[in-house]
């Protein structure tokens, strides 16, 4: 029957198609490096009892604990703890728990998104402690039920899904990832909305209604050689392939805690949705005595449910378009984006392919990683305010490839791009970040010329752009190669195509340019095939920028050690502080341990950053040490600009830099250093002899393995996987660095008045971005936003596990005054950039117009410092 129900569905779609474009695409797409928080900022709630679980004529041994269902409150942290920027990260629901026991109520606990348990942030249905048992028997008296449910709806529907009918046909599926855990719970079930009726799916995760265990046995509660078939999985349901039951998840406004259902009564049938207005999934625990599910578990929780990602797809009847993301025009057989690809989509899709957090890849879909991170326009040349709306630059040609293929994944179309000639292998990582020795690396690549998904214009291709859509500010990337392979050993040389008079001899950048690995004038736009081939050929009348990796573009004219001196100094303000700090046990970032580096007894004066370093700063510094033997992972960005999609406000240079990893800044530090002719602090050894300039490429986001590393597993010394280099800091050198975590606390003064709105950039006063720093008053002390617009890394242990971590200080601009979270905040690893990270210099102090030859001081404390009012 269910067979007769999906070939019905299918010829209903493929009918309807005639009059509409009935495309199977992604509607919603759930999973990131998102952060943590509580649901709703909110613990869990206790309620009053309505029901006798247990019939035993009695309330007073009934209890409930639960976050309320809500469709109008998402069930989401708030931002930016929790990233709501990324695709389908807002959903709604609730979780609920019934104790039926003498001994007084439970509570649902880790309620919360933990951050980067096995490198991942997963949500939970979880109770604690252990289960309770009678003091003289030994046996349990106490009863347990739960449920949860996690439901997205039709107005965050992606790929025109939130304007337009949704159904789903005979490639349709919906998918959950179930993450650590899965124990003390029944069942997981599938939940569709059709139209203003829920419904839930006779299908259960696994195939199993059996509360499992890892580990489990036939004796519950023993953790014995079992294997549990539902966690570190995804499970996959087509909806036709399920019988389904109606579900009324909406309680009573006096009881906002009824998600319940009753399995033993509810009617399953077969069902053909032809109206999708909401998805999402269900859990459920039968009222039974707990036991503990898994020995991992220190607390012996009797209820462990942890999850990360869920993915739909289904069937959109939108009109016809050639992209629901891109004007396209038809110029002949292909269409042809009529603009540059924007940062804002590019910032899209790189969020949706570089991650490490998604449904697995029995579905195809796995993490992508991108060799840059692009920019807005032409930032990183220009002294002004840009936005999201302009093309995206500062990418490489792979980048562009591998953005062509996330995009045709994301509309639902066969990329174009692989790594073999038979085209099995979707081309999505330009190189693996896991490994030290693989960073250089980069594929093969082969273009299926049949594929229908979006891929770079040839040559013949881009020069039918229509006049009027030409610019001639921007290069674009193209397929340079003349056949449908591109060998790095062969093709060594790269094209970008212009209707500028000529191929640049002079770089916009201060310290010259390098268009091998991006360049601040070169974007893309994609195309793809229509009703014929590619237009295959050489270009006639557009101009050609031809370039290697060895290709440097120099500047017109480069700055002197004085000019370079002097710009650093007008955005580096610096305040003199005496701190109380010991030198000895921070020389290394291997178990560093913060709260036992401070001594008072060992004061010693400090010339402390008077602002965060603003993105101006970092921008320039960051291209005079690529052109000097340095490396980044991440390339740095203005404030927040990375943070909302579709925010078309401005960005200003002098905004905090953020986007950037905990090993970047060392780095960046020791650039400074030697920019100002002092000796850099960092290095890769303890004798001090080899200085910290190439930045480890791991990326969290990025990392391919299943569990390692993870803490309690690293090996003593992993340096093959990036993840972990220790870096040594000469504690007595005169160059720059980033404050130990005592200094930024005795930086941090506050009084009445540092809360209020004169001070700070806050949720209150901020317009829900970044500011240019220095712009609000200082604290007594003479520094700035200490407690608003940027969080700011400090001094610790790089291996930031659980246990071991990174401290960031201070709050930011979507918080309120001194909301720092700790616990949330200190479970972040070196190697994530945040749009609300940032950072300030440290530097055992000295008169740096010691030189004066080459240097004139411009340092101060003035407490009317602002950058907008400095020049260079």
């Amino acid at each position: 029957m269910r067979m007769i129900i999906r070939f019905a569905l299918y010829i209903g779609l493929m009918i309807s198609s005639f009059s509409v474009n009935a495309q199977s695409v992604t509607i919603v797409d759930f999973g990131a490096k998102l952060g943590s928080g509580w649901p709703r900022g909110v613990i869990p709630q206790y309620f009053d009892p309505r029901v006798d679980r247990t019939g035993d004529g009695t309330l007073t041994n009934d209890f409930v604990s639960a976050y309320p269902f809500s469709l109008d409150v998402p069930f989401t942290p708030p931002g930016l703890d929790f990233d709501t920027n990324v695709n389908s990260a807002i959903f709604y629901g609730g979780m609920t728990l019934y104790t039926v026991a003498d001994e007084g109520p439970r509570t649902l606990t880790e309620g919360h998104l933990n951050q980067n348990h096995e490198f991942k942030d997963d949500f939970n249905l979880m109770t604690l402690p252990g289960p309770r048992t009678n003091v003289v028997s030994g046996e349990v008296e106490e009863l347990l039920e739960a449920y949860g449910v996690w439901i997205w709806t039709k107005e965050h529907f992606y790929n025109d899904g939130a304007d337009h009918v949704v159904t789903f046909d005979a490639d349709s599926y919906i998918a959950v990832d179930i993450t650590r855990y899965w124990g003390g719970i029944n069942a997981g079930r599938w939940l569709v909305r059709d139209g203003d009726q829920f419904y839930l799916s006779e299908e259960t995760f696994a195939g199993e209604t059996n509360q499992y265990y890892v580990g489990m046995s036939a004796d519950p509660g023993q953790h014995g050689s079992g294997n549990n078939p539902v966690f570190r999985r995804t499970h996959t349901l087509n909806p036709g392939d399920s019988r389904w039951a109606p579900y009324d998840p909406v309680p009573d406004p006096a009881y906002p805690y009824e998600i319940d259902f009753d399995v033993s009564s509810a009617v399953f049938d077969d069902h053909v949705f032809t109206n999708v207005t909401a998805v999402g999934w269900f859990a459920e625990r039968y009222l039974s005595r707990p036991y503990p599910v898994s020995p991992a578990l220190t607390l012996d929780e009797p209820i462990s449910l942890k999850w990360g990602a869920f993915r739909v797809q289904a069937v959109v009847d939108a009109p016809f378009a050639p992209s629901s993301n891109m004007d396209m025009s038809d110029i002949g057989d292909v269409y042809l984006a009529d603009e540059p690809v924007s940062y804002d989509l590019w910032r899209k899709m790189f969020r949706f392919g570089q991650r490490r957090q998604h449904v697995r890849d029995e579905l195809g879909i796995s993490t992508y990683v991108f060799e840059r991170d692009g920019s807005m326009g032409m930032m990183r040349a220009t002294n002004g305010e840009h936005n999201r709306l302009e093309p995206v630059t500062d990418i490489t040609w792979y980048d562009a490839l591998a953005f062509c293929n996330a995009l045709s994944q994301w509309e639902g179309l066969e990329p174009a791009y692989y790594t073999d000639p038979d085209h099995t292998n979707v081309f999505k990582m330009i190189f693996d970040r896991d490994k030290k020795e693989l960073w250089d690396e980069r594929p093969t690549i082969y273009w299926n010329t049949n594929a229908p998904g979006f891929r770079l214009p040839t040559p013949a291709e881009w020069q039918e752009l229509d006049v009027s859509l030409r610019g001639t500010s921007y290069w674009e990337h193209v397929w340079f190669p003349a056949g449908t392979v591109a060998d790095p050993a062969v093709d060594t040389t790269r094209t970008a195509l212009g209707w500028a008079p000529d191929a640049p001899t002079e770089s916009i950048l201060t310290f010259g340019e390098q268009p091998w690995w991006g360049s601040p004038r070169i974007t893309f736009r994609p195309v793809r095939n229509g009703t014929g081939m590619p237009i295959m050929g050489a270009p006639s009348g557009a101009t050609e920028w031809n370039y290697s990796a060895a290709t440097v573009v120099p500047p017109a004219a480069e700055p002197t050690e004085k000019m370079m001196r002097n710009f650093i100094a007008q955005y580096l303000p610096e305040v003199v502080l005496d701190v109380g700090l010991a030198n000895t046990n921070h020389v290394v970032d291997l178990d560093f341990n913060p709260e036992t580096s401070i001594d008072p007894s060992g004061s010693y004066p400090v010339s402390v950053g008077a602002t965060e370093v603003p993105y101006r700063l970092w921008n320039y510094v960051q291209q005079w040490a690529l052109n000097n033997g340095y490396s980044f992972n991440y390339s740095g960005a203005m404030g927040s600009m990375g943070a909302i999609p579709g925010d078309v406000r401005d960005f200003h240079p002098d905004e905090p830099v953020t986007q950037m990893s905990w090993f970047d800044l060392i780095s960046w530090c020791n650039a400074l250093s030697e920019m100002m002719g002092l000796e850099p602090v960092y290095y890769r050894d303890g004798d001090f002899t080899e200085v910290w300039r190439e930045t480890t490429q791991f990326r969290l986001e990025t990392y391919q393995d299943e569990r390692y590393p993870n803490w309690g597993q690293i090996p003593a010394d992993p340096v093959d996987t990036g993840f972990y280099i220790t870096n040594y800091m000469n504690a007595a050198a005169s160059g720059f660095r980033i404050p130990l975590p005592q200094e930024w606390d005795l930086a941090n003064v506050t009084d009445a008045n540092s809360g209020t709105d004169d001070y700070n950039w806050l949720d209150f006063n901020s317009d829900g971005k970044t500011q240019p720093v220095g712009t609000k008053l200082p604290n007594p002390v003479g520094l700035y936003d200490m407690e608003g617009n940027v969080r700011e890394w400090t001094w610790g242990d790089t291996r930031a596990t659980i246990s071991r971590v990174i401290r960031r200080k201070g709050s930011h601009f979507a918080r309120g005054f001194q909301a720092s979270h700790h616990f949330i905040d200190s479970h972040e690893v070196p190697s994530v950039g945040s749009t609300h990270v940032g950072f300030r210099t440290v530097r055992l102090h000295q008169e740096l117009s010691a030189s004066p030859e080459l240097f004139e001081y411009a340092g101060t404390s003035d407490q009317s410092f602002s950058p907008r009012t400095l020049t260079i």
